[in-house]
Protein backbone atom coordinates (compact mmCIF):
# COMPACT_ATOMS: atom_id res chain seq x y z
CA UNK A 1 0.00 0.00 0.00
CA UNK A 2 1.31 3.48 -0.86
CA UNK A 3 2.43 6.03 1.72
CA UNK A 4 -0.82 7.94 1.27
CA UNK A 5 -4.09 6.16 1.98
CA UNK A 6 -7.60 7.37 1.24
CA UNK A 7 -10.36 5.08 2.52
CA UNK A 8 -12.92 6.85 0.30
CA UNK A 9 -11.34 5.11 -2.70
CA UNK A 10 -12.32 1.72 -1.23
CA UNK A 11 -15.70 0.09 -0.68
CA UNK A 12 -16.33 -0.85 2.96
CA UNK A 13 -17.55 -4.46 2.81
CA UNK A 14 -17.48 -5.37 6.49
CA UNK A 15 -16.99 -3.53 9.79
CA UNK A 16 -16.87 -5.12 13.26
CA UNK A 17 -15.93 -3.24 16.46
CA UNK A 18 -13.24 -5.10 18.42
CA UNK A 19 -12.65 -2.76 21.35
CA UNK A 20 -10.67 0.32 22.14
CA UNK A 21 -8.38 2.05 24.57
CA UNK A 22 -7.03 5.43 25.66
CA UNK A 23 -6.30 6.47 22.09
CA UNK A 24 -8.64 4.81 19.68
CA UNK A 25 -11.85 3.03 18.85
CA UNK A 26 -10.74 -0.17 17.14
CA UNK A 27 -12.63 -2.05 14.43
CA UNK A 28 -11.96 -4.84 11.96
CA UNK A 29 -12.73 -3.65 8.44
CA UNK A 30 -12.78 -5.43 5.12
CA UNK A 31 -12.34 -3.12 2.14
CA UNK A 32 -12.38 -3.70 -1.61
CA UNK A 33 -11.19 -1.84 -4.65
CA UNK A 34 -10.83 -3.12 -8.19
CA UNK A 35 -11.20 -6.74 -7.12
CA UNK A 36 -8.59 -6.38 -4.36
CA UNK A 37 -9.66 -7.16 -0.78
CA UNK A 38 -7.91 -5.77 2.29
CA UNK A 39 -8.36 -7.12 5.83
CA UNK A 40 -7.42 -4.23 8.12
CA UNK A 41 -7.66 -2.99 11.67
CA UNK A 42 -8.91 0.60 11.83
CA UNK A 43 -7.95 2.77 14.79
CA UNK A 44 -10.13 5.87 15.00
CA UNK A 45 -8.96 8.67 17.35
CA UNK A 46 -11.00 8.81 20.55
CA UNK A 47 -13.14 11.93 20.76
CA UNK A 48 -13.44 11.83 24.56
CA UNK A 49 -10.16 10.30 25.79
CA UNK A 50 -9.40 11.02 29.44
CA UNK A 51 -5.66 10.96 28.74
CA UNK A 52 -5.05 12.64 25.36
CA UNK A 53 -6.82 15.26 23.32
CA UNK A 54 -7.58 14.34 19.72
CA UNK A 55 -4.68 16.29 18.24
CA UNK A 56 -2.25 14.49 20.55
CA UNK A 57 -3.65 11.15 19.43
CA UNK A 58 -3.29 12.10 15.75
CA UNK A 59 0.31 13.18 16.36
CA UNK A 60 1.00 9.84 18.09
CA UNK A 61 -0.46 8.05 15.04
CA UNK A 62 1.81 10.07 12.75
CA UNK A 63 4.83 9.30 14.94
CA UNK A 64 4.02 5.58 14.72
CA UNK A 65 3.88 5.83 10.92
CA UNK A 66 7.33 7.43 10.88
CA UNK A 67 8.64 4.68 13.17
CA UNK A 68 7.01 2.07 10.94
CA UNK A 69 9.00 3.44 7.99
CA UNK A 70 12.25 3.13 9.94
CA UNK A 71 11.51 -0.44 11.03
CA UNK A 72 10.39 -1.52 7.58
CA UNK A 73 13.48 -0.03 5.92
CA UNK A 74 15.65 -1.95 8.41
CA UNK A 75 13.80 -5.20 7.58
CA UNK A 76 12.16 -5.76 10.97
CA UNK A 77 9.09 -8.05 10.99
CA UNK A 78 6.26 -5.50 10.88
CA UNK A 79 2.70 -5.58 9.51
CA UNK A 80 2.41 -5.11 5.76
CA UNK A 81 0.29 -1.99 6.22
CA UNK A 82 0.55 0.86 8.74
CA UNK A 83 -0.96 4.01 7.22
CA UNK A 84 -2.98 7.09 8.20
CA UNK A 85 -6.02 8.07 6.15
CA UNK A 86 -5.13 11.43 4.63
CA UNK A 87 -8.68 12.72 5.15
CA UNK A 88 -9.89 11.27 8.46
CA UNK A 89 -6.61 10.64 10.34
CA UNK A 90 -7.79 7.10 11.08
CA UNK A 91 -4.91 4.64 11.38
CA UNK A 92 -5.15 1.51 9.22
CA UNK A 93 -3.06 -1.54 10.12
CA UNK A 94 -2.90 -5.00 8.58
CA UNK A 95 -5.11 -7.57 10.28
CA UNK A 96 -2.42 -10.05 11.30
CA UNK A 97 -5.01 -12.81 11.67
CA UNK A 98 -5.82 -12.49 7.95
CA UNK A 99 -9.55 -12.46 8.60
CA UNK A 100 -9.32 -15.10 11.34
CA UNK A 101 -7.21 -17.59 9.39
CA UNK A 102 -4.25 -17.21 11.76
CA UNK A 103 -4.00 -17.18 15.56
CA UNK A 104 -2.67 -14.01 17.18
CA UNK A 105 -1.11 -14.06 20.67
CA UNK A 106 0.18 -10.76 21.98
CA UNK A 107 2.04 -10.19 25.25
CA UNK A 108 -1.14 -9.38 27.18
CA UNK A 109 -2.89 -12.52 26.00
CA UNK A 110 0.19 -14.57 26.80
CA UNK A 111 0.11 -13.12 30.32
CA UNK A 112 -3.48 -14.31 30.77
CA UNK A 113 -2.45 -17.78 29.63
CA UNK A 114 0.44 -17.79 32.12
CA UNK A 115 -1.92 -16.79 34.95
CA UNK A 116 -4.41 -19.50 34.02
CA UNK A 117 -7.11 -17.00 33.05
CA UNK A 118 -7.19 -18.25 29.47
CA UNK A 119 -6.28 -21.51 27.80
CA UNK A 120 -3.69 -21.67 25.07
CA UNK A 121 -5.44 -21.18 21.70
CA UNK A 122 -2.77 -23.17 19.87
CA UNK A 123 -0.15 -25.79 20.73
CA UNK A 124 3.31 -25.28 19.25
CA UNK A 125 6.07 -27.86 18.93
CA UNK A 126 9.34 -27.55 20.82
CA UNK A 127 11.05 -26.80 17.49
CA UNK A 128 8.69 -23.89 16.77
CA UNK A 129 9.13 -22.54 20.32
CA UNK A 130 12.92 -22.64 19.93
CA UNK A 131 12.61 -20.83 16.58
CA UNK A 132 10.58 -18.06 18.28
CA UNK A 133 13.17 -17.79 21.07
CA UNK A 134 15.94 -17.30 18.51
CA UNK A 135 13.86 -14.72 16.62
CA UNK A 136 13.20 -12.84 19.85
CA UNK A 137 16.89 -12.82 20.79
CA UNK A 138 17.92 -11.76 17.29
CA UNK A 139 15.40 -8.91 17.06
CA UNK A 140 16.40 -7.59 20.49
CA UNK A 141 20.07 -7.66 19.50
CA UNK A 142 19.39 -5.91 16.20
CA UNK A 143 17.25 -3.27 17.93
CA UNK A 144 20.03 -2.55 20.40
CA UNK A 145 22.56 -2.10 17.58
CA UNK A 146 20.07 0.24 15.85
CA UNK A 147 19.42 2.22 19.07
CA UNK A 148 15.75 1.19 19.06
CA UNK A 149 13.74 0.40 22.20
CA UNK A 150 10.94 -2.15 21.85
CA UNK A 151 8.29 -2.14 24.64
CA UNK A 152 6.79 -5.39 25.93
CA UNK A 153 3.38 -4.88 24.30
CA UNK A 154 4.95 -4.63 20.83
CA UNK A 155 5.48 -8.39 20.50
CA UNK A 156 2.93 -10.58 18.69
CA UNK A 157 3.05 -14.28 17.82
CA UNK A 158 1.33 -15.09 14.53
CA UNK A 159 0.66 -18.83 14.29
CA UNK A 160 -1.12 -21.31 12.06
CA UNK A 161 -4.22 -22.72 13.74
CA UNK A 162 -2.64 -26.17 13.55
CA UNK A 163 0.46 -24.94 15.40
CA UNK A 164 2.88 -26.18 12.76
CA UNK A 165 4.45 -22.76 12.18
CA UNK A 166 4.65 -19.39 13.91
CA UNK A 167 6.49 -16.10 13.59
CA UNK A 168 7.19 -13.09 15.79
CA UNK A 169 5.89 -9.74 14.53
CA UNK A 170 6.26 -6.25 15.95
CA UNK A 171 2.50 -5.99 15.86
CA UNK A 172 1.91 -2.75 17.76
CA UNK A 173 4.71 -0.26 17.15
CA UNK A 174 2.97 2.71 18.79
CA UNK A 175 5.43 2.69 21.68
CA UNK A 176 8.62 1.81 19.80
CA UNK A 177 11.25 4.56 20.03
CA UNK A 178 14.31 5.43 17.97
CA UNK A 179 16.90 6.55 20.54
CA UNK A 180 19.52 7.64 17.99
CA UNK A 181 21.05 10.90 19.17
CA UNK A 182 19.30 10.74 22.55
CA UNK A 183 22.51 10.37 24.51
CA UNK A 184 21.25 7.16 26.12
CA UNK A 185 23.97 4.51 26.18
CA UNK A 186 23.71 1.29 24.21
CA UNK A 187 24.07 -0.67 27.46
CA UNK A 188 20.89 0.92 28.80
CA UNK A 189 19.06 0.28 25.52
CA UNK A 190 20.19 -3.36 25.59
CA UNK A 191 19.09 -3.78 29.21
CA UNK A 192 15.72 -2.20 28.45
CA UNK A 193 15.09 -4.43 25.43
CA UNK A 194 15.98 -7.56 27.39
CA UNK A 195 13.69 -6.62 30.28
CA UNK A 196 10.85 -5.70 27.94
CA UNK A 197 11.08 -9.08 26.18
CA UNK A 198 10.99 -11.15 29.40
CA UNK A 199 7.19 -11.63 29.39
CA UNK A 200 7.29 -13.09 25.90
CA UNK A 201 10.34 -15.24 26.69
CA UNK A 202 8.78 -16.71 29.85
CA UNK A 203 5.41 -17.25 28.22
CA UNK A 204 6.55 -19.26 25.22
CA UNK A 205 6.64 -22.54 27.15
CA UNK A 206 2.92 -22.10 27.89
CA UNK A 207 2.24 -22.76 24.21
CA UNK A 208 3.86 -26.20 24.18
Amino acid sequence: MSEKFNSEKYSLVEESPVGGGMEAEVSFVKMERGGRTLNLIRKRPQEDSLVFDKEQIIERFKKSVRMYGILKDKKYPVPQTWRIDENTNDLYVSDLSDGGRLEIIDTRRLGKIMRGKEGSPVKLSAEVIEKLRLELKDICARATRDNIVIPADTWFIVADKNGKSADLVLGDISGVNDMEGSGISRDIIEDTNIKQSVSMTRGLDQLL
